[in-house]
């Protein structure tokens, strides 16, 4: 707010709880940001707990952290005074997510970080670290810290404040594991998971370039989406759909989305209906599949002929329609009929007395 005080003197009220407070105070004492050599390019905060801030220097001769902290702590002293006592982490501004998450993770900083396929962060934590974060929760809930901004505290070994300020900053969503339990977890998914070098029908060369693309599991290969698997890879879509379709004969499991014979209009028509696979639909009633996606006959019979080819299972002969199975059933009928007359006829002939 802006009030009036005595004598028409303008009194500003700001909010110390407002993250930018922290850059205005840090702009008052780096003369370098104020002067545009050094970028804040991103900052979180728990007020009066804990702030992270990401700066870049733009001239490589200033050191863009050095700066902040100043000779012998004296800037960022001024500042943690000023917001009474509140922790400030200063970290070096970088795209990598892997490195920043690493550094940024400061006091409890993990034995290694790793990336999931699924862009998710493993930081790998020893028992001390893990046992830090463990106290950091307790003190924070005996305080009763409120923490509505932050990334819900979700997690296989909990997270304190600051390993969620760090999600916040870096923008990804980081999983804390044990050593011993990463350890056996690898061991776990190598007896699990199906590793590309094990498929013989792939070459040499294929293998190469879906590692490369970060691709090692062949699950991995199998769950990503073809047109990304298609950018990421620099592949032609019918080698990515080639290699989909080898991979999916080991596991039984060829996707709808990559029977590129259907339309995507009917790819997605089937999905909505509930069928994710190619031998869901090859092992459904051809009745209930029409009727759950709304397609003719046709339509149907054209799908199968399409799916044969994706399916472990044997080829499916497409159903006819309702009223050409009656018009079958009926003539079959009918031809049962005089074939038993027949056979009926012939024999009271045999029976009957000379």
């Amino acid at each position: 707010d802006v009030r009036r005080r005595n004598k028409n003197e303008p009194e500003i009220i700001v909010s110390r709880a407002d993250k930018n407070f922290i850059v205005r105070l840090f702009e008052l004492e780096v003369s370098e940001i104020t002067e545009g050599i050094i970028k804040v390019r991103g900052i979180v905060r728990v007020p009066g707990w804990r702030s992270k801030i990401m700066v870049e220097s733009t001239d490589p001769r200033i050191h863009a952290v050095a700066s902040c902290v100043g000779v012998k702590g004296a800037r960022i002293q001024a500042i943690v005074q000023e917001l009474r006592r509140e922790k400030i982490d200063i970290i070096e501004y970088t795209t990598d997510k892997m490195h920043l998450v690493r550094e940024a993770m400061v006091p409890t900083k993990p034995i290694s970080v790793e990336q999931t396929w699924d862009g998710r962060i493993v930081a790998v934590m020893d028992e001390k670290g893990l046992q830090k974060i463990k106290q950091n929760m307790e003190e924070e809930e005996k305080r009763g810290i409120l923490t509505p901004d932050l990334p819900p505290n979700e997690s296989i070994y909990p997270k304190d404040i600051n390993v969620r300020l760090v999600e916040q900053l870096a923008e990804v969503e980081i999983m804390l594991v044990s050593e011993s339990r990463h350890i056996a977890d690898k061991f776990q998914e190598q007896e699990q998971e199906l590793i590309l070098d094990d498929i013989d029908e792939l070459s040499e060369e294929r293998v190469t370039v879906l590692k490369d693309a970060g691709y090692y599991y062949a699950e991995a290969v199998l769950d990503e989406m073809l047109e990304s698997l298609v950018t990421k890879t620099g592949m032609t879509l019918d080698e990515a759909t080639e290699i989909k379709r080898i991979i999916g004969s080991y596991f039984q499991e060829a996707k709808i989305q990559d029977v590129l014979e259907l339309s995507q209009e009917t790819r997605n028509r089937f999905i909505e209906a509930g069928y994710e696979f190619v031998d869901d639909v090859m092992d459904a009633d051809q009745r209930e599949v029409q009727s759950r996606t709304g397609m003719n006959s046709d339509e149907i019979s054209d799908v199968f002929q399409a799916l044969n080819r994706y399916s472990v299972d044997e080829p499916v002969e497409p159903v006819a329609d309702d009223e050409e199975a009656a018009d079958q059933a009926d003539v079959t009928d009918t031809d049962a009929l005089e074939s038993d007359t027949a056979e009926s006829d012939e024999g009271d002939a045999e029976k009957a007395p000379e």
